[in-house]
């Protein structure tokens, strides 16, 4: 009887660790350059990482089926893909777009004041 509950439980802790995928993959811009930092990360789940200097990320996920994989940067569009995690370990490159970003115009007057103004003088009185 011993024996029966050690296998099941030994089958068992196989059949969880092999649900377990690792994501591995790269992040780059357009022209292929390496973006260290960009976060990495299943949507509506706690699994996630930042690229490395090489643009390189990899972790552990215990999700299964078709996920979104969302990918972000400052300055850049965020990237959304469906990936299904079917198997032990997953290979993903993402390429991000650069966002176009634009000031409005910004408009300085420049005025002058006699010292003697007494409409603008500020007084600070204590409470």
């Amino acid at each position: 009887m011993t024996r029966l509950i050690f296998f099941i439980f030994f089958f068992g802790g196989f059949n969880y660790l092999s649900a377990q995928t690792t994501i591995i993959g790269t992040v780059t811009d357009t022209k292929g350059n390496a973006i260290p930092g960009a976060n990495i990360f299943i949507k509506d789940s706690y699994d996630g990482t930042t690229s490395d200097i090489d643009g390189k990320f990899s972790f552990l996920t215990n999700e299964i089926g078709e996920q979104i994989l969302s990918v972000s940067f400052i300055g850049f569009e965020l990237s959304e893909q469906k990936i299904k995690l079917d198997t032990i370990e997953r290979k993903i490159r993402v390429k991000l777009k650069e966002t176009v970003s634009e000031l409005k115009t910004v408009t300085i007057a420049a005025g002058a004041f006699e010292a003697s103004d007494e409409k603008k003088i500020v007084i600070l009185r204590p409470l």
